[in-house]
């Protein structure tokens, strides 16, 4: 298994508030009429996930293997190992034998019918004490069976968040999704030149950020809840911001950055240098017009 170790500032942060800008946004989104979103279904789970291997190979991004065990057979060393008083090494031991390495589309796909048509999520399991040097491992990854349009952008973002886990290099966590949801548009752009499908995408990303904003006026919410609430507000923010600069750019420009987002994935770069090298910040990803571009 890896170890990874996180920085003391990974959960540290100050909630968002509500200035001028956010107030404004929030206000103009909440006129926005979300209500029908029509979304297309698919029915063939090989057409989708051969969507997203084309689209990663369309872009020449490659993925690194991952630390890889069935979630089942964790659960069977977790048993074996309390059945025998064991500890968090004894522990470790067990699952080292069945661990092996993987790339990301060669991981299996659990498929949720009580999902949603929106959801998908990975499975990080870390083992070991909280923001000490814990060893990272990987299971299944889980999509809904409500296979659609949107499911081979859902299914990249996911792979997005495993190698970003994996390489350990996100600063803070208030960017944890910037990156996955700038590669769900990219591919919703991938499948569809006429736009349709990323207007749809960008409708259910403010339709969540309204939600959030809305959420964030909340009085007496826990530290959980701030902390949550303030990551999806900034990670929409700055990934459409990010998005915007890739769309908008030179065929140089989007080199650029492929190649400084397969420096991430390889651990050797930063999220948050790619941010400051294409100047996204908080601040200047507030812009109403800027977020409704592609609607």
């Amino acid at each position: 298994m890896k170890k990874i170790i996180k920085n003391n500032y990974y959960y540290k942060f100050e909630p968002i508030t509500l200035n001028d800008n956010l107030l404004n946004l929030k206000n103009k989104l909440s006129v926005m009429n979300f209500d029908k979103i029509p979304i297309a279904k698919v029915n063939n789970k090989y057409r989708m996930t051969k969507q997203t291997i084309d689209f990663f190979k369309h872009y020449d991004i490659s993925l690194q293997k991952l630390p890889f065990i069935k979630y089942k057979t964790i659960e069977k060393c977790n048993k074996e190992n309390i059945k025998n008083d064991g500890n968090l090494s004894s522990l470790l031991d067990l699952i080292d034998n069945y661990e092996e390495e993987k790339y990301p589309f060669d991981i299996p796909l659990i498929y949720d019918k009580d999902s949603s048509i929106e959801y998908g999520s990975f499975r990080p399991i870390y083992i070991g004490e909280h923001k000490k040097d814990m060893q990272l491992i990987f299971s299944e990854y889980i999509l809904t069976n409500k296979l659609s349009e949107l499911t081979s952008g859902i299914y990249a973002h996911e792979i997005i968040h495993s190698e970003l886990e994996n390489a350990n290099t996100i600063k803070s966590y208030l960017n944890y999704e910037v990156l996955p949801i700038f590669f769900d548009k990219l591919v919703s752009l991938y499948l569809d030149s006429s736009k349709i499908l990323l207007k749809k995408n960008e409708l259910l990303r403010l339709k969540l950020l309204l939600k959030s904003l809305t959420l964030s006026e909340k009085e007496n919410l826990s530290s959980f809840e701030s902390l949550n609430i303030s990551m999806s507000i900034t990670s929409l923010l700055k990934s459409e911001n990010l998005f915007n600069k890739f769309i908008y750019g030179t065929n140089n420009d989007k080199i650029d950055m492929i190649n400084d987002i397969q420096n991430i994935f390889d651990g050797n770069y930063y999220l948050e240098d790619l941010l400051q090298k294409n100047d996204v910040t908080f601040d200047n990803s507030q812009n109403y017009k800027s977020l409704t571009k592609h609607i």
